[in-house]
């Protein structure tokens, strides 16, 4: 699972102005800088992978773009789950000094 591995292998930075666009576009360049070239990137609709921004650097490396149907949570179940569990199961109950 790609996501899985992005977020486990490349270093990021989180801080309280936290832009989802822009965190997207620094992994993604980060990943394609980082490792070879994938054949295509699979995602959701959502408007950080959309953009002409995020599109632009996908297709300007010859990659393919494959985007999941609108209402089909389900295909990404195994990184929505992760990501529930570790809201529900950690930040909610935490009470963190600073971010």
């Amino acid at each position: 699972m790609i996501s899985i591995t992005i977020f486990s292998n490349l270093d990021f930075e989180l801080n309280t102005f936290f832009s989802v666009p822009h965190f997207c576009l620094e992994v993604l360049k980060e990943a394609l800088n980082r490792y070879k070239n994938p054949e295509i990137i699979n995602s959701d609709q959502g408007s950080q992978f959309t953009s002409s921004q995020f599109t632009n650097i996908i297709t300007g490396r010859n990659i393919k773009i494959s985007m999941d149907s609108k209402g089909r949570a389900l295909d990404n179940i195994a990184i929505e789950r992760f990501f529930r569990t570790l809201k529900y199961e950690n930040i909610y109950i935490t009470e963190y000094r600073d971010v």
